[in-house]
């Protein structure tokens, strides 16, 4: 599914954008009780691997967030932010599954666990990044502004 591209790209459409990109977050992660490296904790620290199911809600949750970014207009000269945050999420939907499927194989689950943590720590970086690209820009959010919170 391609991107659509939004000839707009003033401070106001740019702000919108990042905003709509938090709304989806906060309408799929933010909805979530537990995230994936929570729930792989308490299904071996109980030695129930079952518990691993619950890692569908956020399979699902990661698929919600791809199929919302791609829906939102990026403005030009964004399109490397929409297309770098999609690849987060489909690379960290992969190890998810992989975590999920401990039962079947723990070493692969065990294995990409390092690199989920390093996804989120990289994605985090990124998120910083281009708030500070913003900034540079003279386009910034206050801390009462949902996508301020995306910046962190």
């Amino acid at each position: 599914n391609e991107l659509s591209i939004s000839p707009e790209n003033d401070a106001a459409s740019v702000k919108r954008y990042f905003t709509s990109v938090w709304q989806v977050y906060e309408k799929t992660f933010l909805t979530l009780k537990e995230d994936d490296l929570s729930i792989l904790q308490n299904a071996l620290s109980k030695n129930d691997l079952s518990q691993l199911e619950k890692l569908t809600s956020i399979i699902d949750a990661i698929d919600a967030a791809i199929s919302g970014i791609k829906k939102i207009p990026v403005p030009e000269g964004y399109e490397n932010f929409a297309v770098k945050e999609i690849n987060y999420l489909i690379r960290g939907r992969r190890m998810v599954e992989i975590i999920k499927g401990a039962k079947e194989d723990p070493l692969s689950a065990l294995g990409v666990l390092s690199a989920r943590i390093k996804l989120s720590e990289d994605l985090k970086i990124f998120h910083q990044e281009t708030g500070a690209q913003l900034r540079e820009k003279g386009i910034s959010f206050k801390p009462n502004d949902g996508a301020y919170r995306l910046f962190q």
